[in-house]
């Protein structure tokens, strides 16, 4: 399968819900699945709006982990690797069988497209 999980996708935790059809459907058990979070925004380029952190937060994330406060712009940072890699494990994804592209797409856009 292929997912598209940007932050309005990780705080509706759209990889689980990919991942529990998969086993109700396909029959898959999630320690076989490998996984790879492709190019996307990074967190020192994602900077975000209080409406966003809350959503995250609300969604079940720890914020400590997945988020990171700039003080000069009093602003926040979302990490959505790192969320989506928690989504993962969390549906029973093994460590080892998660994979990250690390390439920033707001950073290195003109690569990419």
């Amino acid at each position: 399968a292929v997912v598209h999980a940007g932050w309005r996708g990780s705080v509706k935790h759209s990889q689980s819900k990919v991942i529990s059809m998969m086993v109700g459907r396909f029959g898959c058990s999630p320690s076989d699945i490998l996984c790879c979070l492709g190019p996307s925004i990074s967190l020192q380029a994602f900077e975000v709006g209080d409406e966003v952190v809350e959503s995250f937060r609300l969604s079940g994330f720890d914020l400590e982990e997945v988020s990171l406060h700039n003080p000069t712009s009093n602003k926040y940072h979302i990490d959505l690797w790192k969320a989506n890699k928690f989504l993962l494990l969390k549906a029973g994804i093994k460590e080892q069988h998660i994979s990250c592209s690390h390439i920033c797409t707001y950073e290195r856009y003109q690569e990419i497209f």
